[in-house]
This record gives structure tokens, C-alpha cells and sequence, in this order.
């Protein structure tokens, strides 16, 4: 996983010289795991989503509402944003319910040349991804995102990031490495699709990294509000778990 995020860190690196005078596309406020949501200052975007989860190992499923998510734009480049308490339904064990704790963050557009601009993020507390392990309790993160925007209405992404957590199984705070990549199409007008490849290493307790895969259509429903549709797998199985999970969500621009 080190080596795949040295991998990652030198194709951020990379793209800043590919930068060019294309028109700059807006990526659309999705919920696949890179965002890149542009937000006017002084403006505010809240996004939610319910997504249901089941492993084809372990025999475990879990639903997630509202995973709301509200951002707020301090200056053209900066963003703070909060996400709400989601419920969590975990049907394993018996059956229960959880309340995950809110979270803060905030992100900076850090360095922009041309169609090629770099974000940092920090945040506490994030919301628990529908491809994690149950066992995992996610504390904060930290990451790096390259988003180059050209002239054919494509994006392209890639992120690498550290990942602090608590494995509930063991009491145990843990870190691990994610990257990803990911290519945003115009397919019609106000639509959008997005593919996304990534790897998070640790993903649990003792166990060796997770690779996923998310497809992602946003639909714009006017000026100020998106619909998407999410779909996202697991290819390995990692802590007797491998999720795929379908979600949904809204998200409102003011």
C-alpha cells in the first residue's frame, strides 16, 4: 500500500504540468468518495443519502441515513463543512442500531494552474463509508486531491489520504492509506457519470488492503438542486466482509 501511494503522490504531481487553458467543467456535489464540490463564498450546498449494504461474506447488511452533509463557502477556495449524526441499521449480530457521531472538516484549494487544482482536506469524525468493515469506527482523515478539468466535459481525479480509526473488534486505533482515481463524463445535458477505482489498506484490524469500485450518475434537476444514483463493490473479501452497496441522494445549492 505505501508503494501504491507513492504511486498516487507522484501522479499528483504529475498533473500539475498538464494543466491548460480549457474551460474550467464544475464537477457536480456527488457522494462518491472524491468530491470535488465548488461552492460560491458565502454560499451553502446540503447533500443527503440513504444507501443500503450487503456482504457476500459474513452475511452481513447495513442502511445508512441521512448521511447528511452541509458545506459552507468561507472564500472562493475554502470550504468548511459538518455531517449530521447518520443512523446506521446493521442487521449482523442480532440486529441493532447505531448512531454515528457528527463530524467537521474543512477544505482549501490549496494550488490551481490552469484546469489542473489541488485540495487538502482535513476532517473529524467522517462518516463511515458503505464499503467499510463494521468493525471500523472512523476518527478523522487527511488527504490530497488533483482534479483536472479539460475542454471534452471529462474530469479526471486522484486522491491519497490517511485514514485514523478505532477497529472495535480489538479497542485498537489504527491508520491506514486510501487512494483513488476516478473520471467524471458528460453523458447528456445535466448529466453526469462518474467511475472510481481505490484501495484502502488496513481496512480492518489484521487484515490486508480493500480494493472497491463506485459508479456514480448525477443528474442536475435545475439550477440548484442534484439527484445521483450510486452503486459500489468490493473486489476482495477483508475482515469476513466484502460489501457492494446501492444508494441515493439528494443535494440542494443556496
Amino acid at each position: 500500500m505505501l508503494r501504491s501511494g507513492a504511486y498516487l503522490v507522484a501522479l499528483l504531481c504529475a498533473l500539475w504540468p498538464l494543466a491548460s487553458q480549457a474551460a474550467k467543467h464544475v464537477t457536480p456535489c456527488g457522494n462518491t468518495h472524491i468530491k470535488r464540490c465548488q461552492i460560491k463564498s458565502h454560499h451553502v450546498s446540503v447533500s443527503t443519502m440513504y444507501y443500503q449494504n450487503a456482504s457476500r461474506v459474513g452475511g452481513t447488511a447495513l442502511a445508512g441515513y441521512p448521511e447528511l452533509q452541509a458545506r459552507y463557502g468561507l472564500s472562493p477556495t475554502l470550504q468548511t463543512f459538518y455531517d449530521a449524526p447518520t443512523e446506521l441499521a446493521i442487521s449482523a449480530h442480532g440486529g441493532r442500531y447505531v448512531m454515528a457521531h457528527s463530524g467537521m472538516g474543512i477544505e482549501d484549494e490549496i494550488a490551481q494552474d490552469g484546469a489542473v487544482s489541488f485540495t487538502l482536506s482535513a476532517q473529524s469524525h467522517p462518516q463511515l463509508s458503505p464499503l467499510a468493515n463494521l468493525y471500523v469506527i472512523p476518527l478523522a482523515d487527511v488527504h490530497l486531491a488533483a482534479t483536472w478539468a479539460n475542454a471534452s466535459e471529462t474530469n479526471f481525479a486522484a486522491e491519497v489520504g490517511t485514514l485514523n480509526y478505532i477497529a472495535s473488534n480489538r479497542a485498537r486505533r489504527r491508520s491506514s492509506m486510501f487512494d483513488a482515481f476516478s473520471a467524471t463524463k458528460t453523458i447528456a445535458p445535466r448529466t453526469w457519470v462518474t467511475g472510481e477505482l481505490g484501495l484502502q489498506s488496513n481496512a480492518t484490524y489484521g487484515s490486508a488492503g480493500e480494493t472497491r469500485a463506485i459508479a456514480s450518475i448525477d443528474r442536475a434537476l435545475g439550477a440548484n438542486a442534484l439527484f445521483n444514483v450510486d452503486l459500489g463493490t468490493t473486489f476482495n473479501a477483508v475482515g469476513d466482509s466484502k460489501p457492494h452497496y446501492l444508494g441515493a441522494g439528494f443535494t440542494f445549492l443556496h
